[in-house]
Parts: structure tokens; sequence; C-alpha cells
């Protein structure tokens, strides 16, 4: 009786396991595996850095003096603009964003850096300006919609009215 509980208590081989068909990992597999997991869900909550735009050199910026440069120059120094002003087309804006996504949240900007260069009318520098984020302004969208002129019909009605419309040519 007593040789029965001692065999109860000794533990499978390897072998035995196998046969039954477990898999057995060794320590260092599973050690192995532990880390990988754990590099995993630590990567996974690294930020991601997003860089969108045309972000002049500060030091080419400091290089261009006003009234020295031409417009040419300015271009080849350092690349074309982002955009020109709506209105002028003596104003070039260099535009830059810098953001961060953590996991699932929203994006959170760095960095945001609008260069303004001036042409004067020999299209030679006037001025040349760095705007930041602290110099923007957060602009709140009217919800208000414009009316339009004339009905306004379902699909089904829009369907139905244009029935006998069509030309046989």
């Amino acid at each position: 009786m007593s040789s029965d509980r001692h065999a109860e208590t000794i533990k499978p081989t390897v072998r035995e396991t196998q046969a039954r068909g477990f898999r057995v990992m060794k320590p260092p597999r599973m050690a192995l595996a532990g880390v990988m997991i754990a590099a995993l869900l630590v990567g996974a909550c690294t930020g991601r850095v997003n860089v969108r735009g045309n972000k002049p050199d500060p030091d080419i910026l400091a290089e261009i003096k006003e009234q020295q440069y031409s417009r040419a120059e300015v271009e080849q120094l350092i690349g074309t603009p982002s955009t020109v002003a709506v209105f002028s087309s003596e104003t070039w804006l260099y535009i830059s964003k810098t953001t961060e996504t953590w996991a699932f949240l929203d994006p959170e900007v760095v960095e945001q850096t609008v260069v303004v260069v001036q042409f004067n009318d020999n299209d030679q520098v006037a001025s040349i300006d760095t705007l930041g984020v602290e110099d923007g302004r957060i602009v709140t969208l009217n919800e208000n919609r414009t009316p339009t002129l004339g009905n306004d019909l379902s699909a089904i009605e829009q369907l139905l009215n244009n029935v006998g419309r069509f030309n046989k040519e």
C-alpha cells in the first residue's frame, strides 16, 4: 500500500508527458518567451513621432539678410515654400509640425513653426519672421448652415420625378 502512494507522488518524466500529447518547455525557453512578450508589450507603448512640412534650417535662416537676397536665392537656399499667401504672392510660408502619438491616444503637438518670408516690389527679402505654437489662435467653427433654394426631396421623390424625363434618340 505504501508503494502505491509513493508511485502517485512521483512526477511523470518528459517522455511520459509528451506521450500524453503535452509539450514540455524547458526553463531557458520559457524565460526567453517571457522576455520577448515583455519586450513586445513595452515596445507597443512607445510614442510615434511624426514630422510634417518644410522646416528650414535655423542656421541658413540666420544667414538670409533683408534687402540682400532675392526670391530665387531664397528658394535655392531653403527650398520652395509650403504655401504662398492667398492675397499676396509677396509672402511665402514655410509650415512644419511635429506630433507625438502614444498608443491609441490623440496626437500631441510637440513643435509647430511657421516661417514667414516677405518680399518687396524688387523681389528682395523685406522681412523674415518665425512663429510658433504660442503665436497661434484657436478658431471656433461656425456650425450654422446656409439654406439653399429649392425643394428638399427624398431619394425616392427624386427618382420618381425623373421617370419619363429621358429622351429616346
